[in-house]
């Protein structure tokens, strides 16, 4: 098992190369010294691999409970991978949220007739925002 002593010491090297913890946790090390967490595990007969941050940035101690979560995940039959891209789609900037964002700052410098106008042209043309048009 790694230690941050070991972790920190390690250096580049002309290839890149993997510091092994348990499990299918690594560290990543680049030719230019990136340290990269990654978890390798397999999912319906296929080997699957996640980054779980940078090091300095994500701790030893972080990464490990993110790999625990990952293998509790992986334990309720879902694939890590796919949990994470639909927590990031859920919680992420989709356009909807920034064009009503967006409308929200600008509508206080333009008159109410512009501004229904504007929502009007925003619903109209970009379909995710005509289910819930105001």
């Amino acid at each position: 098992m790694l230690t941050d002593t070991t972790i920190r010491a390690a250096k580049a090297s002309e290839k890149a190369r993997k510091l092994f913890d348990a499990n299918g946790l690594y560290l990543h090390i680049t030719e230019k010294g990136t340290k990269i967490w990654r978890l390798k595990y397999p999912f319906q007969g296929k080997e699957k691999l996640i980054s779980l941050g940078r090091y300095p940035t994500v701790s030893l101690k972080e990464t490990r409970e993110k790999a625990m979560e990952a293998r509790k995940t992986l334990e309720t039959g879902s694939d890590p991978s796919t949990e994470r891209k639909l927590k990031k789609q859920a919680a992420g900037n989709t356009f909807e949220l920034v064009a009503r964002e967006w409308h929200e700052l600008q509508s206080a410098k333009w008159t109410d007739k512009y501004s229904a106008r504007v929502m009007n042209l925003l619903t109209r043309n970009f379909s995710p925002l005509s289910a819930q048009s105001q």
